[in-house]
């Protein structure tokens, strides 16, 4: 059975309770809930990645092994704290950010941390953008992307920009596009492909999203329209689009992780390998991929409101 191994950052997600100044804390992080997401939905889900030694860490790694993750190859550093952030979220349940991360452990992996990793035909490597900022990390993940495409695994690229985190735009732009470039399975938000599409003389580029924007790589690229669904775009020529479930959303935060983990979790039970990736169900893995996601607005935090298949399809049909 193939396996999906997340790379990234794993923080505390706090979002307002009671009180102005009273908050309650979840374990987050995207690659983190993609992967949650994927052994929610019986996947084997593998995650890597550095966390302070401390007891938001311990709280972190139990949480995830709760989940049903591997979490063998997370490490622990008395060098670094645990990464947290605070969330608010206006009337529609739509979030702002607060992050408390400028050392984080994800950003300072150590050289050969994950170089006990291997991969077989059929695996998957999911990470994002938020850790890799340094070149201590950029460098980690370009070598276990190396070592993906060698094996013949996919490797999945979910940019999940937060400029924030960034000193530089043009920094995170040339970063996301060059790590896009190594990606078989891309996913963007609406207003994420509008940044790394525009251009300063010539404005947004008139085109539709398509895979061969970010690299003869690319297979597939998934947008996702919040409230409007989500479109897959093949290096074929194909579309497929799904719309978006209606449910009482409260909580969007972990909505597009719980889309790309069931997404991929999609690729897994049909056993994809690159060679054959055409041949998949793609609508019907689409479709689904937007119901988790819906299923994921109806409750608060990320992990605690992502569902199995069962929770899914009863809720959502």
């Amino acid at each position: 059975m193939s396996k999906l191994f997340c790379i990234g950052e794993l923080l505390i997600d706090f979002k307002p309770e009671s009180g102005e100044m009273t908050y309650k804390g979840n374990a987050g992080g995207a690659p983190a809930n993609v992967c949650v997401q994927a052994a929610k939905l019986g996947q084997n889900g593998v995650y890597l990645t550095q966390v302070g030694q401390d007891a938001f860490g311990d709280y972190l790694i139990g949480v995830l092994k709760d989940c049903g993750v591997d979490v063998s190859h997370i490490l622990q550093t008395d060098a670094h704290n645990t990464s947290l952030s605070f969330v608010s979220l206006n009337e529609y349940g739509d979030r702002k950010f607060a992050f408390y991360r400028r050392n984080a452990p994800d950003l300072y992996f150590p050289k050969n941390g994950f170089s006990d990793i291997s991969f077989e035909t059929g695996d998957i490597l999911e990470f994002g953008s938020v850790a890799l900022a340094t070149k201590a990390s950029a460098d980690v993940h370009m070598d276990l992307i190396k070592k993906a495409r060698v094996s013949r695994a996919f490797v999945a690229f979910d940019p999940n920009l937060r400029p924030d985190l960034w000193n530089d735009n043009i920094k995170l732009k040339e970063t996301v596009l060059r790590f896009a470039g190594e990606a078989d399975i891309i996913k963007l938000s609406g207003s994420e492909w509008n940044f790394l599409s525009f251009s300063i003389s010539r404005g947004p580029f008139a085109i539709k999203p398509y895979p061969g924007f970010f690299g003869v790589n690319a297979k597939a690229l998934l947008v996702t329209y919040g409230p409007r669904g989500a479109k897959l775009y093949l290096q074929d020529g194909r579309e497929f689009s799904c719309p978006s479930y209606r449910v009482n959303a409260v909580d969007t935060t972990g909505a597009g992780d719980s889309f790309f983990g069931a997404f991929l979790s999609g690729m897994m039970d049909h056993d994809a390998i690159p060679f054959f990736f055409r041949e998949l169900p793609f609508q019907d893995i689409l479709d689904f991929a937007c119901k988790a996601a819906a299923y994921a607005c109806t409750g608060y935090g990320a992990i605690p409101a992502m569902g199995d298949r069962k929770t899914i399809l009863d809720a959502i049909g």
